[in-house]
């Protein structure tokens, strides 16, 4: 990851701009390392304690992962849920603010109740390491996305081989997603996980970026194995598509904070897990107040333009039959 020195020294000398970047939800840390404290979430006040997660906000997550677990175990499908852990958990060395874990904090009932719900939030994977991390990003770094997938796979070790090494490649842009808040804005120069080496075909349905509602498929003929991974996760999940197409031979990403069981038997997968950003967890809603996942779209009136090759993935990897459901169906088993 390369960044624009000369902006940000003038950011960290300059009192204006690092107060507008506070106003705009932005902290400026140590070495220029930039963290996401505002935005709909209020992650910083969340973080710090001002806030604390609702009762009922808690009480959903448990009884959503709950009925999660039941259905998967009914249909004898691997499971597991990752809570990714905020930047600001992850980095807190490089700010400071006195902050602590969301998710440990109001979430985590016990060390046995996260076992039975298959839950990870691997903060020790990415704990103190500003390598794992870009300095203008609330999300992973390259580097770190590939330590969470490996931990990911290392969920399922009867089922999965190791990660191998994967391949990284340097973007020259787009910016990332914090800085366009800042002026002057800064470049960082990012760099991304490829997925060149397992040719992977990779499409989208088109729904704009962060939008809920977004399909991306990934078909891998190279990957280690024959299975089929469905994943009902946010952008977290989205960023290791392509690291795991390299154990994966077919990816199904639903973007939604939601399980989705009208998908299930249309994707037919070996193992599905979900999962959120922990500033996610500021806002729990129930799974049963869903759309049918096709429908999101459509209900929030977003565009879909589906890029190349959509269409040709769709019908490899889709079940017609399975997305008209029948009896027996997952859909029908999880409303029994």
């Amino acid at each position: 990851m390369e960044i624009d020195q000369t902006k940000l020294s003038k950011i960290l000398n300059d009192p204006k701009t690092r107060e507008a970047a506070q106003q705009s939800g932005i902290l400026i840390g140590r070495d220029g390392q930039l963290f996401l404290t505002g935005g709909g979430h209020h992650v910083a006040q969340y973080l710090t304690g001002e806030r604390r997660a609702s009762k009922s906000s808690v009480e959903t997550f448990h009884a959503n992962l709950s009925a999660r677990n039941t259905t998967c175990e009914a249909l004898g499908l691997p499971y597991a849920h990752v809570v990714f852990p905020d930047v600001m958990m992850t980095l807190a060395e490089w700010h400071d603010l006195d902050v602590e874990s969301l998710y440990q904090r109001d979430y985590l009932i016990d060390p046995e109740a996260e076992a039975a719900l298959r839950i990870s939030y691997p903060l020790g994977v990415l704990q103190g390491r500003p390598d794992f991390h870009d300095k203008a990003e609330s999300h992973y770094g390259a580097e770190g996305v590939v330590a969470v997938t490996r931990h990911f796979v290392g969920l399922f070790p009867d089922l999965l081989p190791d990660l191998p090494e994967v391949p990284i490649v340097s973007l020259s842009g787009p910016e990332n997603n914090l800085v366009t808040t800042i002026d002057p804005t800064i470049t960082e120069y990012r760099r991304d996980v490829s997925s060149a080496a397992s040719g992977a075909r990779l499409a989208s349905n088109g729904v704009m970026a962060g939008e809920n509602g977004k399909l991306w498929m990934a078909l891998s003929p190279t990957a280690l194995t024959e299975k089929t991974l469905l994943i009902f996760g946010d952008s977290f999940f989205l960023q290791m598509v392509s690291a795991l197409s390299h154990v994966f031979r077919r990816i199904v990403f639903c973007r939604t904070p939601f399980f989705h069981t009208e998908m299930i038997e249309s994707v037919a997968p070996d193992v599905l897990v979900t999962g959120n950003a922990e500033r996610y967890l500021s806002d729990c809603k129930a799974d049963n107040t869903r759309q049918h996942f096709l429908a999101v779209a459509l209900a929030r009136g977003l565009a879909t333009t589906p890029s190349a090759g959509f269409s040709e993935l769709w019908e490899e990897m889709i079940s017609r039959e399975g997305l008209l459901g029948a009896e027996g169906s997952p859909a029908t088993i999880a409303n029994r």
